[in-house]
């Protein structure tokens, strides 16, 4: 358990879970990071619940949340706004996104792969949600608002569906 926590202003990036499995970060802040707020990579049935992860920049995976290679994690309740990306995955499945906000950010939710989108996603300044080799992920009353694009599609299976809520953009 990483729990009530504050990590920022680090040269490359905040959280790093790496191989981890069974994991659970509640209320942690990684803000203003050169890089990540939290970086998932190869990584399964964690939890990120009610973190916060704003102004995370830089050259070296600039996202608020990043899954890479992951599955199984459940990211309920986190903000992540003003980042380069909001949340992002990249090659990862099966993952559930519930109640998080991802504003504001230059592509605001991410997906390497395939997925169900249920909820609102609203456009302004990047993608609301983008989904890019990642498969079977569903996203259940999410905002994604103030990005140029609602929702993106890059490789993967395009076997998607959409619940609920609007997209615009």
């Amino acid at each position: 358990l990483i729990n009530n926590t504050f990590v920022t202003n680090n040269m490359v990036g905040g959280v790093n879970l790496t191989s981890s499995q069974g994991i659970t970060v509640r209320n942690v802040t990684a803000n203003s990071n050169s890089g990540y707020g939290f970086y998932l990579y190869n990584s399964s049935d964690n939890i990120l619940i009610n973190n916060t992860a704003d102004m995370n920049t830089g050259s070296f995976l600039p996202s608020g949340i990043y899954l890479y290679d992951s599955e199984n994690n459940n990211l309920t309740g986190n903000n992540a706004s003003g980042n380069a990306l909001g949340i992002y995955l990249w090659n990862s499945g099966s993952n559930n996104l519930t109640g998080n906000n991802a504003s504001g950010n230059y592509g605001s939710v991410g997906f390497v792969g395939g997925g169900d989108v249920y909820g609102v996603v609203n456009g302004g300044n990047g993608y609301g949600i983008y989904l890019n080799g990642s498969n079977n992920n569903t996203l259940t009353s999410n905002n994604a608002s103030g990005n140029l694009g609602g929702i993106g599609f890059a490789g993967g299976d395009f076997v998607d569906s959409y619940y609920g809520g609007y997209v615009s953009g």
